[in-house]
């Protein structure tokens, strides 16, 4: 088995509802996330995956959908005054958003 990983660095706000410390207010971070891929054979130029299909397929997602927004959950009571404030700027998600349940969701969904 032979496995390869890549990176791909985002900026996003967020906010952790019910965090006992600073992490209750909207605060931002630099994320980076990995990817790996494994494969029991290489294929015929020797590669596990293209990196161009990562970058095509996850990492472009990664800008479309994440990168600059504010994760909010969608239990927040702060959420109906942002929607109303900056409704573009949001992803709502049905977890609260810490870095643990950030990455759960993109590896189950």
């Amino acid at each position: 088995m032979t496995t390869v990983e890549r990176y791909h660095d985002i900026s996003m706000g967020h906010r952790v509802v019910g965090h006992e410390s600073k992490c209750r207010h909207l605060h931002g971070h630099n994320y980076r996330i990995h990817f790996s891929c494994s494969a029991a054979q290489l294929d015929e130029l020797g590669r596990v995956i293209d990196f161009g299909v990562i970058k095509e397929l996850l990492c472009m997602w990664l800008e479309e959908h994440w990168d600059h927004k504010m994760m909010i959950y969608e239990e927040d009571p702060l959420l109906p005054s942002l929607q109303e404030l900056v409704p573009e700027d949001l992803v709502v998600v049905p977890f609260n958003p810490t870095a643990e349940a950030m990455a759960h969701y993109l590896v189950e969904t």
